[in-house]
């Protein structure tokens, strides 16, 4: 290499890593007090998150990239005090062209709502749980054209929901534990034209479950814990190769690494990475 085309190298690297030095896009809580953005989600040629603020509290905020587009999308949770205004909105998904997730207002808890990024074009979809309850709508899902998602209405329990983005269309979808007791769907995963889950029917524990987004097709994939009531705990779904793996516990292996292909007879274990009762607990599969 002569020493020209060195020299121009390493002015390049130079210049790139003054380039990627990080700036200060805006300060959301002047002074020494932390703004505190996080829950970052992209869409398009925005990003949605949600950060701290001296007049309005922990709320919904959007960015353009630059300072000027950088500002609170609407105070959801307006309050007496900023703790009690806190609306912490979470869980973002993109669904019909507008953004939805979760937050909170002191006169209806923690309920589903929408935004388009505009004050005007922000409201709360359903009151889930009336009143001031939380009906806490979390894993949020796009599937078969509808969002699925896991609530509470106050006589059901945590249950399997679905909305259309209306209040008349934001319904029960099955409850899993029948009663008051909670299902506790979650971690729900598009597998083909199902839905693969983890849910607790009370009888069998936390198992595996699929889901075609009804309650007649709603039902237990595989018990792959039988004795009692025991709990095998599946989670991490991830697809690869035309399948979904996860992580559970049979038992008598420990929680080792699953797979399944949507029926009873292929859900089965991969392999006992740790072998015996031990566990070598799989994560973060990608």
């Amino acid at each position: 290499m002569t020493k020209q085309l060195y020299l121009l190298l390493s002015l390049m690297v130079l210049s790139t890593g003054l380039w990627a030095q990080a700036t200060q896009l805006k300060d959301i809580y002047p002074g020494e007090e932390d703004g505190s953005p996080n829950r970052f989600f992209v869409d398009g040629d925005r990003v949605f998150f949600r950060a701290d603020s001296a007049e309005a509290g922990v709320e919904l905020w959007v960015t353009d990239g630059t300072p000027e587009g950088t500002l609170m999308v609407l105070d959801l949770n307006p309050g007496d005090t900023v703790a009690a205004g806190n609306s912490n909105p979470d869980e973002f998904i993109d669904y019909q062209g507008d953004i939805y997730f979760k937050a909170r207002s002191n006169t209806s808890g923690t309920e589903l709502w929408t935004t388009d990024g505009t004050a005007e074009g922000t409201n709360q979809i359903a009151d889930i749980q009336p009143g001031s309850g939380n009906g806490n709508p979390f894993d949020l899902v796009v599937y078969d054209g509808m969002l699925y998602f896991t609530a509470n209405d106050g006589e059901n329990g945590s249950e399997f929901w679905s909305s259309d983005g209306t209040a008349d269309g934001t319904t029960l979808v099955a409850d899993i534990q029948m009663g008051g007791g909670s299902g506790n769907p979650g971690n729900a995963i598009v597998y083909g034209d199902r839905l693969i889950l983890r849910a607790n029917d009370g009888v069998t524990g936390n198992e595996l479950w699929i889901s075609d987004g009804t309650a007649e097709g709603t039902e237990l994939l595989r018990d792959i814990r039988t004795a009692g009531n025991g709990n095998s705990q599946p989670s991490q779904f991830t697809l690869y190769n035309g399948e979904v793996y996860f992580r559970a516990n049979d038992g008598e292996n420990g929680t080792e690494l699953w797979k399944t292909d949507g029926t009873t007879e292929g859900t089965m274990m991969v392999k006992d990475i740790n072998p015996g009762s031990g566990s070598s607990t799989p994560g973060n599969l990608f």
